[in-house]
């Protein structure tokens, strides 16, 4: 069951008030529009709207997105099956299972039970009840889901009957631990404090009561900010989500995430496709996700095909691009998602 599908007798949605506003308007039509409005109302409005305007950081005002993001029904059909529980009037929830939800499609594992782990003891709790197995690779041993393992064994496999290789990228390919993703995010978000406070944008104070939310009103309140085009990416130019996962958000805390050295070759990401790896994250080159059905099954699921930078992503299928500057930005990066 999702939540929030059936909201009878529940506070309105963003949508029901606003079309209720523009039918009032409607109404109203022109009547009354050659009124003088009072000095003093006009002072008292522009009072509320640098008020609101100057709300500081740790108060909740929505996520914003031109227009809002709105969840393909296909990936919602797909969730439905999961039997998970997922908010979806919260915009954080939407727009991290926007970016990161292809983890919920994946055949005959354990997906995660959230979309966001808030804390350690919630993933080791987690990753205890898994099933896994190690990839014996001499310089970066990596841990996976069994069944993520043994498909990416007969990739491995394949790849040496045709002397090619696929190898871990790196020491954190595989198993995550929540502190790591936390450790990444906040690498990027003082880097982005310290770019947007030199610049002008933001208050050296507003930075500090940032970091000393939790990894959770983090994310929250950096999307707000990016609302205003104040971005947190690497370069500062697109949101950080391009950059790195969201703390508890990593596909690799599930297991079902590698990171591939060999992700230039075409061959290579043909040879993983075949055995259910599929790139499910825009924005990060080595990055595959273990979904373990046919890449003809995809759109059914509710993920549809980016092409980006000569690499094809399965991402999951929305109604509005996530959270960019006007289209999706090219790959520049390796993100350490």
């Amino acid at each position: 069951m999702i939540l929030a599908e059936t909201r009878k007798g529940s506070a309105r949605s963003r949508k029901e008030i606003l079309d209720e506003g523009v039918l009032s308007a409607r109404r109203g039509g022109t009547r009354g529009m050659r009124k003088v409005v009072p000095r003093g109302l006009v002072s008292f409005l522009g009072g509320v709207i640098f008020a609101v305007a100057s709300l500081s950081i740790g108060q909740q005002m929505p996520i914003v997105h031109e227009p809002p993001l709105i969840l393909g029904q296909g990936f919602l059909q797909s969730l439905r099956q999961t039997n998970k529980q997922f908010n979806l009037d919260d915009d954080l929830c939407v727009r991290l299972l926007s970016d990161f939800g292809a983890v919920f499609l994946s055949h005959g594992t354990m997906s995660p039970p959230t979309y966001l782990f808030e804390n350690e003891s919630s993933v080791d709790s987690f990753q205890a009840q898994l099933p896994r197995s190690d990839l014996a690779d001499p310089k970066y041993p990596v841990e996976l889901q069994r069944m993520a393992a043994e498909a990416m064994k007969a990739s491995q496999e394949e790849a040496k009957r045709l002397a090619l290789s696929i190898t871990p990228a790196s020491k954190e390919a595989g198993r995550r631990s929540y502190a790591q993703t936390v450790q990444l995010w906040e690498s990027r978000v003082r880097h982005g404090i310290e770019h947007w406070a030199a610049a002008n944008r933001i208050q050296r104070d507003e930075g500090e009561r940032l970091l000393a939310l939790a990894p959770t009103g983090q994310v929250r309140e950096v999307l707000r900010l990016e609302a205003r085009r104040i971005y947190f990416s690497k370069e500062f130019d697109k949101s950080i989500l391009y950059s790195v996962a969201a703390p508890g958000t990593s596909q690799h805390l599930s297991m079902l995430a590698m990171d591939v050295r060999e992700h230039a070759d075409t061959g290579i990401r043909a040879i993983l496709a075949r055995h259910g790896w599929f790139q499910t994250v825009y924005s990060d080159l080595p990055h595959f996700t273990y979904l373990g059905v046919p890449e003809t099954e995809l759109p059914r699921l509710g993920l549809v095909s980016r092409e980006n930078a000569g690499h094809t992503f399965w991402i999951v299928k929305t109604h509005k691009t996530r959270g960019a500057p006007p289209g999706e930005p090219d790959v520049v990066e390796e993100c350490p998602f």
